[in-house]
C-alpha cells in the first residue's frame, strides 16, 4: 500500500532587511550555506543570500544559524560585493542580469557567478574577482581578455557547474564552457583556476534564459537549458567532454517546446520542472521525455522556481504576488506507483500583498522558505514548522 507524505507546515513570514531594493529579474535570489570554525570555537553555520540590485550584487550574510529560525542569531549583514555605476563595461544601470552561487563537490570553495550584458565575472570566497570573460562588440564569437567595448544587446544568463565544467548561457543561444581546476580540501589558498575551453552551438537559436544541473546527484552529468522561445534541451555533459577538442554531434535532445518563454527551470532526481511567462509549470522525465504533469500554477508570469534539499518540495513565485509550494517527485522517497497528481499537488500557498515576487529559495539548513520582491529591501522568510 502506497503512503502519501504529510504536507509541510510553514509559519507566517518573518522579515529580514536586505539593505537594498531588489531588481525585477527572473530568479533574483540565490542562497548557499557553509560551516566554518574559528580557532578553538565550535563550528558555526553561515547562510549567504545573493541578489541583484540595479547595477550591483548584494550579499546578505547571517552567521550563527541554529535550528528553529533564521532569526535565532545575528541579523543579516549586507555588503555590495560587485558593481559600480561608472564601470565602463556597463552600458546601463540595469546591466547585471543574474547572480548565482555555485558549490563544487569536495572543494573548500564557493563561487559567486555574476552574469551581465557582455561579460561574466566569478568571485571567490572573499568576493575577489578570479575570472572574467567578455563578449566582443560586433561579433558573434566569444573572447578572453580585456575588451574596451561590448555590445549591450548581448548578455549572459544562466550558469551551472557540471563536474569541472562551468557552463554559461548566452543571448545568441550558445553555451560557453570553461574548465575549472579546484584546490584540494587542505589547500588554504582556496583559489580555483578557470579557463575558457569551448562554445557549444546548435541547441538554441534564441537567447538562453535558464541553465541548471542536477541537484539530487552531484555526480550526474545531466544539464538542462531553456530559452526565450520555450525550447527545453537536455544535455549529457559527460558525452560533451571529448567533443570539446575533437568536434562532432552534441549529445543532447530537445525535451519540449513550450508556448511561451521559459523563465525558470529546476532539475532534481531526473525530473525537470519548467516555469513559463504564461504561468504554467510543466514536469518531464529527463530520460524518457515523458510529460508527467502540467500545472496552471500562476495567473501571471512565474519568476522563479526552487527545490528543497530533499527533492520533495518545489516553490514557485510570480507577478501575481503568490507563493506556492508543491509536492515534487524528485526525492528518493518517491513511489513510482503513486499517481502523479499526488506528487504534484499544492501543499502551501500565501499572498504577499502588492508585491511582484522575483526570487525564491529554500534554506538548505532548516528548509525555511525565503522570498524577494521587486523594489523591496525585505527578505520574507516563511519558517518551516515540520510535517
Amino acid at each position: 500500500m502506497s503512503h502519501v507524505a504529510e504536507d509541510p507546515v510553514f509559519g507566517n513570514p518573518q522579515i529580514e532587511m536586505l539593505g537594498t531594493s531588489v531588481s525585477a529579474l527572473w530568479n533574483n535570489l540565490s542562497v548557499i550555506s557553509s560551516t566554518s570554525t574559528c580557532g578553538s570555537r565550535s563550528a558555526e553555520n553561515k547562510m549567504c543570500f545573493a541578489v541583484v540590485s540595479r547595477c550591483a550584487v548584494v550579499v546578505a550574510e547571517k552567521r550563527g544559524i541554529s535550528a528553529g529560525s533564521l532569526r535565532d542569531k545575528d541579523t543579516l549583514v549586507n555588503k555590495v560585493v560587485f558593481g559600480k555605476v561608472e564601470d565602463p563595461y556597463f552600458s546601463t544601470p540595469f546591466s547585471i542580469l543574474q547572480t548565482t552561487w555555485i558549490q563544487p563537490t569536495d572543494a573548500p570553495v564557493r563561487l559567486l557567478v555574476i552574469l551581465t550584458c557582455g561579460s561574466v565575472v566569478v568571485l571567490d570566497n572573499d568576493y575577489k574577482e578570479i575570472f572574467t570573460y567578455r563578449l566582443p562588440k560586433g561579433s558573434d564569437e566569444h573572447c578572453d581578455g580585456n575588451v574596451s567595448e561590448v555590445n549591450a544587446e548581448k548578455y549572459f544568463c544562466g550558469a551551472c557547474l557540471i563536474s569541472d565544467m562551468l557552463c554559461l548561457g548566452t543571448s545568441n543561444g550558445g553555451i560557453v564552457v570553461c574548465s575549472c581546476t579546484f584546490p584540494p580540501v587542505d589547500d588554504e589558498r582556496n583559489t580555483p583556476i578557470i579557463v575558457h575551453r569551448a562554445d557549444l552551438f546548435g541547441a538554441h537559436e534564441t537567447a538562453i534564459t535558464c541553465l541548471v544541473s542536477e541537484t539530487a546527484d552531484s555526480a550526474s552529468q545531466t544539464m538542462a537549458s531553456a530559452d526565450i522561445t520555450g525550447r527545453i534541451v537536455i544535455w549529457d555533459m559527460e558525452g560533451v567532454t571529448p567533443l570539446l577538442s575533437t568536434g562532432g554531434d552534441l549529445p543532447m535532445f530537445v525535451l519540449s517546446t513550450m508556448e511561451s518563454a521559459c523563465t525558470s527551470v529546476v532539475l532534481c532526481g531526473g525530473i525537470v520542472a519548467v516555469a513559463t511567462a504564461s504561468g504554467l509549470i510543466s514536469m518531464y522525465h529527463a530520460d524518457t521525455k515523458e510529460k508527467l504533469a502540467e500545472i496552471a500554477a500562476h495567473a501571471r508570469c512565474i519568476n522563479a522556481l526552487a527545490v528543497d534539499a530533499t527533492g520533495t518540495l518545489m516553490a514557485s513565485v510570480g507577478d501575481d504576488s503568490r507563493v506556492f509550494v508543491w509536492r515534487f517527485p524528485g526525492g528518493s522517497t518517491r513511489d513510482d506507483a503513486e499517481p502523479m497528481a499526488q506528487w504534484c499537488r499544492l501543499v502551501f500557498s500565501a499572498t504577499v500583498t502588492d508585491k511582484l515576487l522575483t526570487g525564491v529559495v529554500f534554506d538548505p539548513l532548516e528548509g525555511h522558505l525565503a522570498v524577494t520582491a521587486y523594489d523591496s529591501n525585505e527578505l520574507l522568510v516563511f519558517p518551516f514548522k515540520g510535517l
